[in-house]
């Protein structure tokens, strides 16, 4: 550190500058001197694995006090609305003995106190969402599939209560905005499908956008793989370039108030070309410590018992980085680890609190949607889209892999096609639009139309599906 960032108060990170061993992780240097895992595992990491893992949870949140018989002040909350002071953190439960009637219609609404109604209306709002940002660079226009709040719909009353809290956001210079934002809770997310595949197009999409409601983003996720397609710096991290905007100050497009950032990692689609995350199953959280600003721990949900038949446990735990040559995803995480305090400390103004890297075989409520989306989707790093996993696809990705010796299945229906120099899998992506929520049904361009002429990928790998009984292929 220079001169002037010694004189800073507050936490000082001392990591190594170089990797401990080659292709290793990056380590702090004084790891004796850091703040020692609470015995008490914190209040917002029982909240996370509460909201992602639901009844596989294994320790129970403690309890709550009960609520003031005076509690009536109405606080926006990330499950609704709750009331009282800021010690009265749960609902007035109606006893389970006492069943309230069934209404199919309320007449006697409009005649009840104005206070009373807006407790309603705000007890309507949907809590936390996923607002999946969607950029069409041909009509300019920014666009979520995320459903509205439909007190924003209902009447003129419910929507100026809702108003109260959400916000309408992301005009560009050529179109209107049409998205709703509660910027406290809702996560802004950044997924691979939702851009045309070009490697400024996300840029180009905060180029766009106002900086002021950029700055309004509080908690945002991003795809790992969103970077593949992106150009950024080899000596950085592969989400180099959100990083970058996610750490900067001076410059005019960031997300100055950023909270929370979420690097997904979606365990039920598989990439077309190799990752370092190919093998990522887990989930691992760096948050910041309350007691000493600017130092991060990392935590770690562990996994006990069979995933697969529902029987699994899973327990926040602290997560230490491993010091052994097999590590793949742990080098850029400690990177990030690394860069993150490191940033905090030169500028304590960042206001970035928690960064999660997660890969989700099931996901909180809000994710929900994305997550059936991906359900059994390919991406493919070389076009940046999104495909159906149909049969042919996953049959050429399956022969692929197993094709290291380039004397297998995948070799040898390249043989079969009109032109040995064909690759089956771009054969496959140039004849076939991707599924990209975009919609824009992208074909990719490896070979001409003329050049396939003639090509039917389809019945040529029927024919060589048919030849593999299980044995070698017959070359000759």
């Amino acid at each position: 550190m220079e001169d002037d960032e010694d004189s800073q108060d507050g936490f000082n990170p001392k990591w190594t500058e170089e990797p401990h061993i080659e292709d290793g992780v990056y380590l702090p240097l004084d790891e004796d001197e850091r703040s020692p895992h609470p015995k008490t595992i914190p209040r917002h990491i029982l909240d996370i694995a509460q909201a992602t893992y639901g009844r596989n949870f294994k320790i129970d949140p403690p309890s709550s006090p009960p609520p003031s018989p005076l509690a009536w002040i109405p606080r926006r909350h990330g499950g609704g609305f709750r009331f009282g002071r800021s010690e009265d953190n749960e609902y007035l439960e109606i006893p389970k003995e006492i069943e309230p009637p069934s209404l199919i219609e309320f007449h006697y609404f409009p005649g009840l106190p104005i206070e009373l109604r807006h407790m309603i209306w705000r007890h309507c709002l949907p809590g936390p969402r996923l607002v999946e940002l969607l950029y069409d660079e041909d009509m300019g226009a920014c666009t979520s599939r995320s459903p509205l709040p439909i007190c924003l719909w209902i009447c003129s009353e419910s929507r100026r209560e809702a108003k109260l809290f959400y916000r309408l956001l992301f005009a560009t210079d050529r179109a209107e905005a049409t998205i709703y934002l509660d910027p406290h809770i809702d996560e802004v997310y950044l997924g691979i499908g939702n851009f045309h595949p070009r490697p400024r197009s996300l840029l180009d999409l905060f180029l766009t956008l106002d900086p002021k409601d950029i700055a309004q983003i509080e908690n945002l996720a991003i795809d790992s793989d969103i970077a593949n397609y992106h150009e950024i710096d080899e000596e950085a991290p592969p989400w180099g370039l959100w990083w970058t905007l996610a750490m900067t100050t001076t410059d005019e497009y960031v997300f100055t108030n950023l909270r929370t950032l979420t690097i997904h990692r979606n365990a039920s689609h598989r990439s077309c070309n190799d990752s370092s995350y190919i093998g990522f199953h887990g989930d691992i959280i760096l948050t910041e410590v309350e007691s000493n600003p600017g130092e991060f721990q990392a935590w770690e949900m562990e996994t006990s018992g069979c995933y697969w038949k529902r029987k699994a446990k899973v327990q926040p735990v602290p997560w230490k980085l491993p010091l052994d040559d097999s590590v793949t995803w742990e080098v850029p995480f400690s990177r990030l680890w690394m860069d993150l305090e490191n940033h905090k400390y030169k500028t304590p103004e960042i206001a970035l609190e928690r960064v999660r890297f997660v890969s989700f075989g099931q996901g909180p409520d809000h994710w929900a949607g994305r997550l059936d989306f991906l359900a059994g989707k390919k991406y493919v790093q070389s076009t940046g889209c999104i495909y159906e996993g149909h049969k042919a696809l996953n049959t050429l990705l399956h022969w692929r892999e197993a094709d290291r010796d380039q004397n297998g299945w995948y070799s040898y229906l390249t043989t079969q096609l009109s032109a040995p120099e064909f690759d089956p899998i771009n054969v496959y992506l140039t004849q076939n639009p991707c599924d990209c929520a975009i919609g824009h049904v992208h074909k990719a361009g490896f070979y001409d139309e003329d050049d396939l002429d003639g090509v039917d990928l389809r019945k040529v790998l029927e024919v060589v599906s048919a030849e593999n009984n299980g044995g070698r292929p017959p070359w000759g």
